[in-house]
């Protein structure tokens, strides 16, 4: 998980995701952080590219900080927060290694970050991490892409691992579909 992969592709990187409905994503975030009872107070956007997402949240009043591993994507990210004035604080570290000084109420990770974690033990490293900042009652929001979702939107077959089994272990996971996000 090098930030290799976005240097110079930083740049356009909006451009390519002028598709996402992060509108969309905000008001299902924010819905899901209120219904947790996280009105507002710190949240955590790993994984958070250009800002968007993170934006967003500011504007929707949550105290941001941003942690992604491209320097570049966080150069973006510090244009439109100096365009917009929000008071967020972005830090270039790894997921599977970030620090914060403190706790936050939510931790939220969209737009396929997740993904980048290519070993079972990167991705509990993470969940780790994140349950060390939450704040007691604090919620984890993320998507994944698995190979049930690439298949059907890719027509990439599907390869299951028998004797594999995924589990998060937390409240009772529920199905959702909001316009085009549906999540677990």
């Amino acid at each position: 998980m090098e930030d290799g992969a976005y240097t110079g592709f930083a740049a356009v990187y909006d451009m390519f995701m002028d598709n996402i409905p992060y509108g969309e994503w905000c008001d299902y975030l924010t819905g899901l952080l209120r219904e947790h009872g996280v009105e507002d107070g710190l949240v955590l956007d790993l994984g958070c590219g250009t800002g968007s997402v993170t934006e967003l949240l500011a504007h929707a009043g949550y105290d941001m900080i941003g942690v992604d591993l491209s320097e570049e994507m966080l150069q973006i990210a510090m244009e439109k927060r100096a365009q917009s004035g929000h008071d967020i604080l972005y830090l270039l570290q790894d997921m599977r290694e970030f620090e914060l000084f403190g706790t936050v109420r939510a931790v939220v990770s969209i737009c396929d970050s997740m993904n980048y974690l290519l070993e079972w033990e990167d991705l509990q490293t993470v969940c780790e991490l994140v349950n060390n900042y939450l704040d007691p009652g604090g919620i984890f929001i993320f998507d994944l892409n698995t190979s049930i979702n690439t298949g059907s939107f890719w027509g990439i077959p599907r390869s299951p691992r028998p004797g594999t089994t995924a589990a998060l272990s937390g409240r009772t996971p529920s199905t959702r579909r909001s316009g085009s996000m549906s999540t677990i």
